[in-house]
């Protein structure tokens, strides 16, 4: 096994480590006695309404499917970075989605909020992708009505909750519906899981700005590469080879393994579900790649 290969599957022992617990993911009733799920269902039903019958369900879901599509971008990471040793750029894309969606799902699993604020969040996260999805939809469809209609129902939910409901115009023409404070910015969401409140560094946002850098190819994103000559200069034209060393793509994937680890402790905790199994899995996992972080090594 080479050392890529194996910092890959170190990324995926990570992926598998709250999915092979024996517990798994559940996030759907009969919830664990006395977990924080089990209590907040007990005040689910003074939330219900016609727009919505299981309003907290649905909001658990919507955490664990943020959850889920971050295990498929951090596997997919980890195929990548222990395959044929060609690419260099798409793992670290990957790793801005991990942080994104595990953000999401560590936003809406905040344990220091009430049951209706939880709600809440979910619908306003709700209401973005309906407004999105009407963008993408002809004006005249009878899909566009059914999503005015959705979009409707969520608006019965302010009276309920206590927040106001309200659209907002958008510069280039568009609206954003608006269910109480608005669905932070992917900045924000990856500030408030990587970085610790009672710091005052911001190693979050760095993060996320260095993600995207990779995600969109701006140009800075050739800190990632070492770049070697391999043949003779023509006309002041060269022709170089690229690679990445190993502790340099181990930093940029630890970042990743650490906010989703994060985030599946905070998903299991919710349901009662943690155990030391998989803590010790991947944690085990991370350590080794801090270590590879850390180390010196030759170019990919």
């Amino acid at each position: 096994m080479t050392s890529f290969e194996f910092l890959g599957q170190q990324l995926q022992v990570i992926a598998s480590a709250f999915r092979d617990d024996e517990y798994g993911m559940d996030s759907s009733p009969p919830f664990r006695p006395r977990s924080r799920a089990w209590t907040e269902h007990q005040a689910e039903r003074r939330f219900t309404g016609v727009w919505s019958r299981q309003p907290l369900i649905n909001a658990y879901h919507e955490a664990v499917g943020y959850f889920f599509r971050a295990e498929d971008h951090l596997r997919g990471a980890g195929i990548l970075v222990g395959g044929d040793n060609s690419v260099i750029y798409s793992p670290v894309s990957l790793g801005r989605t991990v942080l994104s969606a595990c953000g999401m799902a560590y936003w809406l699993m905040d344990p220091d909020i009430d049951v209706g604020e939880r709600i809440r969040r979910r619908l306003a996260v709700e209401l973005d992708t309906l407004d999105q999805r009407a963008e993408l939809a002809d004006s005249n469809s009878v899909y566009t009505e059914n999503l005015s209609k959705q979009i409707s129902n969520i608006g019965e939910a302010a009276e309920v909750l206590g927040v106001d409901f309200r659209i907002d115009k958008l510069r280039w023409g568009g609206v954003r519906h608006r269910l109480g404070l608005r669905v932070p910015s992917e900045t924000a969401i990856a500030q408030a899981i990587v970085d610790d409140p009672e710091d005052e560094q911001t190693f979050g946002r760095f993060a996320y700005k260095w993600y995207s850098a990779v995600v969109h190819a701006n140009p800075n994103s050739a800190a990632l590469t070492n770049m070697t000559q391999t043949g003779p200069s023509i006309e002041g034209v060269q022709t170089v080879s690229a690679s990445i060393s190993l502790p340099k793509m181990a930093q940029n994937m630890l970042t990743a393994g650490l906010v989703y680890y994060k985030a599946g402790v905070r998903l299991h905790d919710h349901f009662g579900l943690r155990t030391q199994d998989s803590d010790v899995v991947a944690l085990n996992a991370l350590s080794k790649i801090s270590a590879i972080a850390q180390s010196t090594s030759t170019p990919l």
